[in-house]
């Protein structure tokens, strides 16, 4: 909040008191105090705090309505026997994911910016406009993966998603894809000027009908929803087939030990797929659409390379709590220096940054080359 200026909410299974003495509790910590002395941001009870705190939706309660309670015990039966990737046993990753799911109905802001909690933002006092804009004409925004992934493979769909991006916006508006005409006074108007070429960014833009045999990776970390009835006949959607991918039960055991399973992101997969395939084509009344990569920009992931234009508004990395509890920098202190490399004032046109080698929060290492757009 202290950074864009948006209302806050926390979905927790905490009680709002709870919450309150743990963000006491934090600001008195000398880590935080280290890290605002370090950013020269001075961090407030108020900034820290959430201004609505919601109980979570019951992931355990949501799958006895859509499974029955036989089927439902059964599958939490099996699951409590295998340990997640990170914590708990995969039923603990299943119930709250589809609390999770359950949660984005739940908003109550017309139009939301939901956030994984390995996330931060970069300071932009445009971004309640900016989400205004990208709210219109879509129940769902967010980022293909290999827009968001650095790795050589993706990064090379990633380059040929946004230059065939750059060239529809060119014959629209050529002030943005100039090196300095996308810049901090230009942003708004450079975002709704990208918005009258969205058809073109992505996989899902290029060749929807081939994903009834591989459905668009998309990446759920940041995302960006709209309140309406189809967002509602969206998250039911995605509940159902969340459920029709990973139930199981004694009688027909699919081996529950893959790395996704359990992930939210499979099922969405899949419902864009049926969306995108005449064959499979599925009747909806919501929108599923894309989003920059800058609003799902992969910080810290090293020795990795990204091509975005625009502003970079939201890091995301598994890495990113290691800097958290580092009295020495922490996390604030990292995420200003690399928001002002990535968003410099003077130009934010199509660029490749590339991510050094160095896993030191203190040597991190940003390289910018812009893109020039051919005339």
């Amino acid at each position: 909040r202290g950074v864009t200026g948006l209302k806050t909410c926390l979905f927790t299974e905490a009680s709002s008191r709870a919450v309150s003495y743990a963000v006491n509790a934090l600001l008195k910590q000398q880590y935080l105090k280290s890290m605002q002395w370090r950013s020269g941001i001075s961090i407030t009870y108020d900034q820290v705090n959430f201004d609505f705190v919601i109980p979570s939706a019951d992931g355990t309660k949501t799958a006895r309505e859509v499974l029955g309670k036989e089927r439902a015990a059964t599958m939490k039966e099996i699951l409590d026997t295998y340990k997640a990737h990170r914590s708990g046993s995969l039923w603990t990753k299943a119930h709250a994911l589809v609390a999770r799911l359950a949660n984005l109905a739940r908003s109550p802001f017309d139009i939301t910016l939901f956030l994984d909690t390995d996330t931060a933002l970069c300071p932009s006092a445009t971004l309640p406009q900016m989400l205004k804009i990208l709210g219109r004409n879509a129940t769902l925004r967010l980022a293909e993966l290999p827009a968001s992934k650095g790795k050589p493979s993706a990064f090379l769909i990633n380059t040929q998603s946004e230059l065939r991006h750059m060239k529809c916006m060119s014959q629209r508006c050529a002030h943005c894809t100039t090196f300095r005409g996308w810049n901090t006074q230009t942003d708004l108007l450079c975002i709704e000027c990208s918005l009258q070429c969205e058809e073109t960014r992505g996989i899902m833009a290029n060749n929807c009908s081939s994903f009834s045999e591989q459905p668009p990776p998309l990446q759920v970390g940041s995302m960006i929803i709209t309140r309406s009835p189809e967002l509602s006949q969206l998250v039911d959607t995605w509940i159902q087939a969340y459920f029709n991918v990973f139930a199981v039960n004694k009688s027909n055991l699919s081996n529950p030990l893959y790395d996704v399973y359990g992930n939210d992101q499979v099922p969405l997969n899949r419902i864009v797929a049926s969306m995108c395939s005449e064959r499979y084509h599925v009747a909806t009344s919501f929108t599923v659409k894309q989003l920059s990569p800058g609003f799902n920009f992969r910080a810290f992931a090293f020795d990795s390379n990204f091509v975005v234009a625009g502003r970079v508004t939201v890091l995301h990395s598994h890495g990113i709590h290691n800097y958290e509890n580092k009295a020495h920098g922490g996390l604030v202190s990292v995420v200003k220096r690399i928001c002002n490399e990535l968003n410099p004032a003077h130009g934010l046109g199509l660029r490749h940054i590339r991510h050094g080698q160095y896993n030191d929060p203190e040597h991190i290492s940003l390289t910018t080359k812009y893109i020039h757009m051919p005339s």
